[in-house]
């Protein structure tokens, strides 16, 4: 499931995922989410993604995410991710590579320093 927080910064889109993230969350909540704040804003968004309580995100959901990472990468300035997974460390390097944005990953622990960070 994910969840989109609302947030007074119309700059800063917050998505919490919870239990097993898949591709209709990703059609249904995530794109349309992210489309209509393309849309409506100027400039480069930020993106603070909480993954804290994720157990598992399905496949057709990873490459829902690259595939919308590579057509709308400029509309980016910054993403955070919160999450223990250990996949998350060397999918963010991954695609560090490909898109160009402040892209950084942060332990459960760190949440706090997550949102300092993205707030910057």
């Amino acid at each position: 499931m994910i969840e989109v927080i609302p947030g007074e910064d119309k700059k800063l889109i917050h998505f919490k995922y919870e239990g097993i993230v898949s591709h209709k969350d990703y059609q249904n909540i995530l794109i349309p989410s992210l489309e209509k704040m393309i849309a409506k804003e100027k400039g480069p968004l930020r993106l603070f993604f909480d993954l804290r309580k994720m157990k598992e995100i399905e496949a057709k959901a990873i490459w829902d995410d690259y595939k919308f990472g590579i057509h709308h990468g400029k509309d980016f300035a910054m993403v955070a991710i919160v999450g223990d997974q250990w996949w998350l460390g060397p999918l963010t390097s991954l695609a560090g590579l490909f898109y160009n944005v402040k892209l950084k990953n942060f332990t459960t622990q760190q949440y706090e320093d997550a949102l300092k960070w993205i707030n910057q």
